[in-house]
């Protein structure tokens, strides 16, 4: 269970719901002996194309992601380097990740993809967990307002991940509702009261600053 709770915390599920006018649903399947699959649904009150924008600026992540203190696109080298580094600690890998940082590899209209280093900082006394990403954006249907992204692990400390967020429109294709999937399997141990932290704000969280940034364009 503390597995699983440990998910809210890493990439922002939850059941709570905030002052936010538009709730987030999320289902639970616990799986045994396997990462739990978490989905989540709700609606941006802004349009698709204005919420992928931000979506997929993951270079910007930290400055307006909840519990993301780095992110950026990293170079196939930038990986084998850490592949090949003596240490596992979120710091001192950051510190080798910055030196590979690269350019989001967009191809808009198509589908196309690229790897992303990221760094969550935990409340202490967790252990910071950091990953790299393979992260696939489908924009194919872009002409109905539609978009896909996918991820999975590469590397990191945690055991797995993956997942999908698809964005459609709503209401007229003035709002977006979003649909998020993810499994992940965080590793390591948790305190109960930081999964409790995590599990009631950060999902929410995460759709209303969505909204906001998106809304801003």
């Amino acid at each position: 269970m503390k597995s699983f709770r440990f998910i809210t915390a890493v990439l922002g599920l939850s059941m709570a719901t905030t002052a936010w006018a538009s709730p987030v649903k999320v289902w639970h399947d616990l799986q045994e002996n396997k990462p739990s699959l978490v989905r989540a649904e709700g609606v941006i009150k802004a349009p698709p194309e204005a919420v992928w924008n931000y979506m997929i600026r993951f270079n910007e992540y930290a400055n307006f992601m909840p519990t993301v203190s780095e992110s950026f696109f990293i170079s196939e080298a930038g990986v084998e380097a850490l592949r090949q580094a003596e240490t596992r600690n979120a710091n001192k890998i950051k510190t080798i990740a910055k030196k590979y940082k690269a350019e989001m590899p967009r191809k808009a209209g198509q589908s196309w993809e690229g790897l992303v280093f990221m760094v969550l900082n935990l409340p202490f006394p967790v252990e910071n967990r950091w990953y790299v990403l393979k992260a696939v954006q489908d924009e194919t249907r872009a002409g109905e307002h539609i978009y896909k992204r996918c991820w999975s692990l590469v590397i990191g400390n945690i055991d797995s991940a993956k997942g999908c967020w698809i964005l459609e429109p709503a209401n007229g294709g003035s709002e977006t509702l979003g649909r998020y999937e993810d499994q992940i399997d965080p590793g390591g141990k948790l305190p109960d009261w930081a999964a409790k932290m995590g599990a009631t704000q950060t999902v929410p969280e995460m759709f209303q600053i969505l909204e906001r940034v998106a809304a801003a364009q």
